[in-house]
């Protein structure tokens, strides 16, 4: 994030140049650029493209390892109380598809058990204030798509 933070910086200053050569020439269609200005761009653009190849990688390594991982797992954002990953085993153990989760209004939550959603605010406290690397487990009932419960052990 930082090296791309430093590229966007350094491509606004170069575009700012190429702007100034711009006015200073009454050109709106055509500009002179600096041999050492263009080859700097060439190299941002470079640098930004082999991040994103890396950063593809990355994520379609993590896809595979979330796609043959047996459990289900479904990431949620607190701060909106949304889901933000659902790996493929939730179709398999709920038998929702991602899209029908984010198209249930509520959330996972409105699938929830009622004797279970009661406990959810402490647990999502306890979240809250919890250090990255600790977990705070819990037992809770979802609605299957065909109406049955299953356990949940989060």
């Amino acid at each position: 994030m930082i090296e791309n933070n430093n590229f966007l910086s350094r491509a606004k200053g170069l575009y700012h140049q190429i702007e100034e050569i711009l006015k200073e020439t009454g050109s709106n269609n055509i500009a002179i650029i600096p041999t050492d200005a263009l080859k700097d761009i060439q190299t941002e653009l470079a640098k930004l493209s082999s991040a994103g190849e890396e950063l593809h990688r990355s994520e379609q390594f993590l896809k595979r390892i979330t796609d043959v991982n047996p459990a289900a797992l479904y990431i949620i954002d607190l701060a909106e109380m949304r889901g933000i990953f659902f790996s493929g085993k939730i179709t398999d153990l709920l038998g929702y598809t991602k899209s029908d989760l984010d198209a249930i209004a509520g959330g996972i939550e409105s699938l929830m058990h009622p004797e279970d959603l009661r406990k959810m605010p402490l647990h999502f406290q306890k979240l809250e204030t919890l250090k990255d690397d600790r977990v705070v487990p819990i037992e809770y009932r979802l609605r299957h798509m065909d109406g049955s419960w299953r356990w949940i052990y989060a």
